[in-house]
């Protein structure tokens, strides 16, 4: 309906990603509120909104590939082959968050609860954008409330009345999301929230589908992929819900993990990790960018900072950086990290700042681990040694 907010200079504003990246916004902040409420640690914000972009992008066009047969995408790769063609957005986020709900120790009943809530809202700003830019597009129609969207968008019938598809999906989430925020609130069915929201969603998605006129992936007649899995989905999830066995097992698996975890009582606090991490990244950069400089090649400046960071980190209690703070690395039993451990917090480390919302995520834990500190299993602690027990990864 309106494919370009408007112009940034020269560059034209797109709706379709204003909306998207509002949904990221969305996400951090209503989970972190979510999970406050039930006096929950709010870093795993961070890491699934992190996931849900990773998810909406990068699998969701990798499903477009597979499902087109598009095996070009690997052959003759270029970077204008990632601006159009996904598929899949809501499947890739579903496997990256099953994955980090089983992983993580955060306790579970609580973390999918919240999930389920804000999957539902940031769904509806999804859709919203896909309404704003045209794709995901009805078939033709003569009904009262039928939209007729311009040129230059996505829309496959620019100037034919059709069905405004994108609005039912997030007048439909809509409807979830109220729902499964005033069940939260109450404290109604408490660890199947999610369960709820994955049966409602496929549900209306289904029933949605056939609304639809880009026809994409038909495998049979009027039936398409996307019907297929949202068909599959509605089955497992009302299996889960009337037959809650198999459910039960993995809560009760995943509260024996949460159980044993205890807070690191030399965990240095979020404000003074959050600014550890700043001055690092701006450290790094000016370096690896003045000494970039001196050499000809284009992507020294990046190796530079690269190894900075591996650098910093393989010194372990020698970084001078910490010493000056007066902090040191540990791993969850208070001892120096092995050398994978602390390899791998520096390549999370030195990725973090690209992420944007990576960077804030030491305000949002509750001990101000951040990115490669959570993954790495480690902690900045104060520099006198102290005895840690394991604590929350």
């Amino acid at each position: 309906m309106h494919p370009k907010l408007g112009d940034w200079g020269n560059v034209p504003i797109d709706s379709y990603g204003v909306f998207n990246l509002a949904s990221a916004f969305l996400c951090v902040a209503l989970l972190a509120v979510l999970l406050r409420a039930r006096r929950q640690n709010g870093a795993p914000s961070v890491d699934l909104t992190l996931l849900m972009i990773l998810g909406y992008t990068a699998l969701a066009r990798l499903l477009h590939v597979v499902l087109s047969s598009n095996w070009e995408f690997f052959t003759r790769f270029s970077w204008e082959s990632l601006e159009h063609g996904y598929w899949g957005g809501q499947i890739g986020f579903g496997i990256l968050a099953a994955a980090y709900l089983l992983i993580s120790r955060a306790p579970f009943a609580p973390l999918a609860d919240a999930l389920g809530v804000t999957w539902a809202w940031i769904t509806v700003l999804h859709k919203i954008g896909c309404f704003l830019g045209g794709c995901c597009g009805g078939a033709p129609t003569t009904i009262p409330w039928a939209m007729t969207f311009p040129e230059g968008g996505q829309c496959h019938l620019p100037g034919v009345p059709i069905h405004p598809s994108q609005l039912y999906d997030a007048g439909a989430a809509l409807v979830l999301g109220a729902l499964l925020f005033i069940a939260y609130w109450r404290r109604r069915s408490e660890g199947r929230l999610l369960l709820w929201w994955g049966l409602g969603y496929a549900l209306t998605k289904f029933a949605s589908e056939w609304f639809r006129g880009d026809q994409r992936f038909i495998i049979v007649g009027s039936v398409s992929a996307a019907m297929v899995v949202e068909f599959a989905a509605a089955s497992v999830f009302a299996f889960l819900l009337l037959w809650p066995g198999p459910w039960n097992r993995i809560m009760a698996w995943r509260e024996r993990r949460s159980s044993g975890c205890v807070e690191p009582p030399a965990a240095i606090g979020r404000l003074a990790s959050f600014f550890l991490g700043l001055a690092g990244f701006i450290l790094a950069a000016v370096a690896s960018s003045a000494a970039g400089l001196l050499f000809a090649w284009p992507g020294a400046p990046f190796l530079i900072y690269l190894a900075l960071y591996l650098g910093w980190n393989l010194l372990g209690s020698g970084n001078p950086i910490l010493r000056l703070v007066r902090r040191r690395l540990s791993d969850g039993r208070g001892a120096s990290p092995s050398v994978l451990r602390r390899s791998a917090r520096a390549v999370l480390a030195a990725a973090t700042p690209f992420t944007f919302f990576g960077m804030f995520r030491p305000l949002f834990d509750r001990w101000g681990r951040s990115l490669g500190d959570a993954a790495a299993g480690t902690y900045l602690v104060r520099s006198v040694p102290q005895n840690i027990p394991v604590g929350n990864p």
